[in-house]
This record gives C-alpha cells, sequence and structure tokens, in this order.
C-alpha cells in the first residue's frame, strides 16, 4: 500500500482530499465517475423528503422519516439539526437516504469535511447517479433502507433534557448497532461504483476502531 500523488481531478471546490495511498486514489476515482451527484435529482419543489442530521461523529445519520423532536416553546416540530432533501420520487428519496448512511458517503464526507459538520453542498455534491443504478441493485437498496430505518428506531432512545428555554424531548439513534445493515448497503454500492472487493472491505474497515468504540454514546447524538 504505497503512496502517491492526488491528481487534481480529485479536488473538490479547492480541497484536497485527505488521501495518501493508492487504494484510496483508486476508490475515489471510481466514486467521481458518476455522471450526476444527488444534487441533479434533488429540489424544494420535490415532495418526497429525507432528513440529515448536520453533525457527525462517527456515522451520518439520513431518515426518511422526520425523528422524533419536541420542546416547551413550539411543542411537536423537525429539529433545526435535520436538514431536508426533497426528491421527485420516492424511490429517488430512499436510494439517496441508503447512501448517506453508508460507510461510503461517510468516507467521502472525511476526505472533504472537517469531520464534524455535514453541510447540504457537500451531500448534494456526492456522485451519486440516481438514474444509472441497475434495477436489481434499486430494489435491493430500498428493502435494505426499510430495513435500516426499522432496525434504528428499534434502537432508538427518547431523551428529556432542560435546556433555558425549557424542557426538550427527542429521539437519540445509535448508529453503530445497526452497521450490519449498513454494510449491506455498501457491498451493493460497491457493485453501483466497481469497487473491488479489497477496496469494500476498506470502505467497510475504515476507522472502524474509532466508529465502534464504547464512547459512541456519548458523542454521537444531538437534539
Amino acid at each position: 500500500m504505497g503512496y502517491t500523488q492526488i491528481q487534481t481531478n480529485l479536488f473538490f471546490n479547492g480541497l484536497v482530499p485527505k488521501i495518501g495511498y493508492f487504494n484510496e486514489v483508486s476508490i475515489l476515482e471510481k466514486i467521481w465517475r458518476q455522471t450526476r451527484p444527488l444534487g441533479a435529482y434533488e429540489s424544494s419543489h420535490f415532495t418526497h423528503p429525507i432528513y440529515a442530521h448536520r453533525i457527525v461523529a462517527h456515522f451520518v445519520k439520513s431518515f426518511d422519516f422526520i425523528p422524533y423532536f419536541w420542546n416547551e416553546k413550539d411543542g411537536l416540530k423537525k429539529s433545526e439539526d435535520y436538514k431536508v432533501f426533497q426528491f421527485n420520487t420516492k424511490k429517488e428519496a430512499l436510494l439517496a437516504n441508503a447512501a448517506l448512511n453508508s460507510n461510503t458517503f461517510y468516507y467521502f464526507y472525511l476526505l472533504y469535511s472537517d469531520a464534524y459538520h455535514c453541510g447540504r453542498e457537500l451531500i448534494l455534491s456526492f456522485p451519486f447517479d440516481l438514474k444509472h443504478v441497475a434495477d436489481d441493485q434499486v430494489e435491493i437498496l430500498v428493502r435494505l433502507n426499510e430495513d435500516l430505518m426499522l432496525d434504528m428506531q428499534s434502537n432508538s432512545a427518547r431523551r428529556e433534557i432542560e435546556y433555558r428555554t425549557g424542557q426538550i424531548k427527542y429521539d437519540e439513534f445509535y448508529p453503530r448497532l445497526s452497521k450490519p445493515f449498513i454494510d449491506k448497503i455498501d457491498r451493493v454500492l460497491a457493485q453501483h461504483y466497481g469497487l473491488t472487493d479489497e477496496e469494500l472491505d476498506f470502505i467497510i474497515n475504515y476507522d472502524i476502531k474509532y466508529r465502534l468504540g464504547d464512547d459512541l454514546f456519548t458523542d454521537d447524538n444531538e437534539p
């Protein structure tokens, strides 16, 4: 696993990806070969939303439902920490949701971000051409997304905290407990991107020691 020079075609908005090994360059080049990014399929005029949390701590969190949030001032509402992305069809929304929860997107996010904030621009720039996902892969990804959402809900916990503005109640999620489902999504994405078995193994196990550490329960969630 030798070092290599990073070509400018892998730069994003002037940012140099935080990579240095041959296999990482190969993975990133395959991801960038996509004809269109997610943003080509997203618009505020569409009606099929997903909800992605703006803060990432070891796992990106995206849902095809509105996570529970309540406060004394406004009652039941959507937390402002979840950003809305809307797609033209339900299928496109579910495919995007599955991809955003994947280890593949997490890896892409780490390469171009501050490893804390997951902004709209980065999500919409993720190279994932929804129109060119094979039919059999679409069916599998939609099913795996459903399995992941159910598992994350079953592992969630309702929390209550006191803020200066009053009491807040929200659902806290623990994506590390659902990693087997996330890994299944990556196996399908590996076929879509043309990753080798070695490259898929690298993606699934990237930073795994820290992502699955015991401290995740204390820093992975915010209301």
